[in-house]
């Protein structure tokens, strides 16, 4: 429909920025102005929220949860993870495309399968897969105010695979314990926002029914992706089971990443990140 409307909600290109109050129209600079936007906005609003002197794991339940490992992987799970990647011809920041790696799955798996071990055992996630390249969405609003884009990080191909596979062991861990409360519908597996809205309906009908008064509150998080703390994120992570070389992979993830921001093949310098959590999507499930 808005083909046929000719409606184009998300503008493809972006040619003017406000910068300091003032409008640039120079591609490098406007890349630049969105990273230091997006590396810092997380930042802001965490250094704008009062300071507390409880502990965030006193939050969470007082529950013992069995440790988790996420094991080793193999040739052929390399071959299957690969395969539920859509084949993109896009290049990342080592300028190797996803359907590249699809097409040579079978002659990469081993060595990929070799090294993704070496990173699993020893918890050291490698430094060359750390950067991302970020591309501003536009939301709403005015076109030229960097607040009004959202940045979705697109990372190096050969980390999604390597992601993908703790990400599903991960699930997996979260699941067959019942840590994440059965109403949390985003993010989960065979869950979605349809879901959500059939329960709040049945919940409302069934009080209109019975007589009751059904009040409604709804939030809305600033921010909740660019101000995550990392250091908060890894004690919720042991908590929850996660110890060990597990825990310090998980840390080796977070530590020292760098992003830069893309306008129409113009790249921003890079800016390391040390707060905040990458928004991405994931492709179709992956069976294990």
């Amino acid at each position: 429909m808005k083909e046929a409307l000719n409606i184009n909600s998300n503008p493809s290109k972006i040619q003017k920025i406000l910068v300091n109050g003032n409008q640039t129209t120079e591609p490098h600079e406007i890349a630049n102005c969105f990273n230091n936007f997006f590396a810092s906005a997380g930042k802001n609003v965490a250094n704008n929220l009062p300071p507390s002197s409880t502990p965030p794991e006193s939050f969470l339940p007082q529950k013992n949860h069995p440790e988790f490992r996420y094991g080793l992987t193999s040739p052929l799970e390399i071959c299957d993870l690969l395969k539920a990647f859509d084949p993109k011809k896009s290049n990342d920041t080592s300028n190797i495309s996803m359907y590249l790696l699809k097409f040579v799955a079978m002659e990469i798996s081993k060595p990929l399968s070799h090294l993704f071990n070496l990173s699993l055992t020893t918890g050291v996630f490698p430094d060359k897969l750390k950067l991302s390249r970020v591309v501003p969405i536009f939301k709403s609003g005015k076109t030229d105010v960097c607040d009004n884009y959202r940045p979705v990080g697109l990372q190096c191909n050969i980390s999604k695979i390597l992601e993908k596979f703790v990400y599903h062991k991960l699930t997996n861990h979260v699941e067959l314990n019942k840590i994440i409360h059965p109403n949390q519908f985003g993010f989960q597996r065979f869950k979605n926002t349809e879901h959500n809205l059939i329960q709040v309906v049945n919940f409302i009908s069934k009080a209109i029914n019975e007589g009751d008064y059904c009040i409604g509150v709804f939030l809305d998080l600033k921010k909740a992706f660019d101000t995550v703390n990392h250091q908060i994120l890894l004690k919720k992570l042991e908590y929850y089971g996660i110890t060990g070389t597990e825990l310090q992979w998980f840390k080796s993830y977070l530590t020292d990443r760098k992003q830069l921001v893309d306008i129409d093949g113009h790249h921003s310098e890079p800016t390391s990140i040390d707060i905040s959590v990458i928004q991405r999507q994931y492709s179709r499930p992956y069976s294990v």
